[in-house]
């Protein structure tokens, strides 16, 4: 049974061929038929030849519908052409839409076959990625705790440091209390030692002008005496009777 039913099925595609064929007869375009087109250059070809129709197809229109004009019955002519015009444009339309709506569909399969594609390979890597987000996750979570361990360290920390500076601060302020009173007694030291020397030389002044003073009377007892004769005892005054003290050192008040 199905040796006589295949030769039938070619049979009714040759007739539907030659039919078409046949309806397609003096319309533009007629290698390509309806289902005609399989493949993505068939689609590229058709779509030029399309092109190049519909502007043939346009001058065509152009050129009857001129030569109507020069008809005694234009009207019916240009009724003719226009209808004429009108299945042109129809049968280039359908195999204008015929050719786009096959690269939309190659494209979708094209589409839907990388996306499969993608599955494949992200259900090939899943582990792999899920392996690297645990490790990225668990440095993470290693990192924080670092952290947080160390922020727990140094407000442990901060008490003892605080009692270190404090420590350090009594110790540089001792230091510098320390210095500010060196400084004033050796102030004070210069000054008394200054006075020392003061006194001194106001002892050692008083001496010299003692021994000046006893010395201007000496001269003044020789030269009131008579030649060969002792001098006239001259009386002293107060300040020549005093015995003369002995020099006072620099160390002594």
């Amino acid at each position: 049974m199905l040796r006589h039913f295949l030769p039938l099925c070619w049979a009714l595609l040759a007739g539907t061929a030659a039919a078409q064929s046949s309806q397609l007869a003096g319309l533009p375009l007629p290698q390509y038929p309806p289902g005609s087109i399989r493949s993505i250059v068939q689609a590229d070809r058709a779509l030029l030849d399309v092109r190049a129709a519909q502007l043939a197809q346009e001058k065509a229109f152009l050129g009857r519908r001129q030569a109507c004009y020069a008809k005694l019955v234009a009207e019916s002519c240009l009724i003719d052409a226009t209808e004429d015009n009108v299945k042109a444009e129809r049968r280039i339309r359908a195999i204008q839409v015929e050719a786009r709506e096959f690269k939309r569909r190659d494209a979708e399969r094209e589409a839907q076959a990388l996306r499969a594609a993608k599955r494949e390979l992200e259900a090939a890597d899943a582990p792999q990625r899920r392996a690297e987000r645990e490790r990225t996750s668990k440095n993470q979570k290693e990192h924080v705790d670092r952290k947080a361990r160390a922020e727990r360290e140094f407000e442990a920390g901060a008490e003892e440091r605080r009692q270190r500076a404090a420590a350090e601060k009594r110790r540089l302020d001792q230091k510098q209390d320390a210095r500010v009173r060196k400084a004033a007694q050796e102030r004070a030291s210069v000054a008394e030692r200054a006075e020392r020397v003061r006194a001194h030389e106001e002892k050692v002044s008083a001496v010299l002008q003692r021994a000046q003073e006893k010395e201007a009377r000496a001269r003044q007892q020789d030269a009131a005496a008579p030649s060969g004769l002792p001098a006239k005892a001259i009386p002293k005054s107060p300040a020549a009777s005093t015995p003369d003290s002995p020099a006072a050192g620099p160390g002594k008040s």
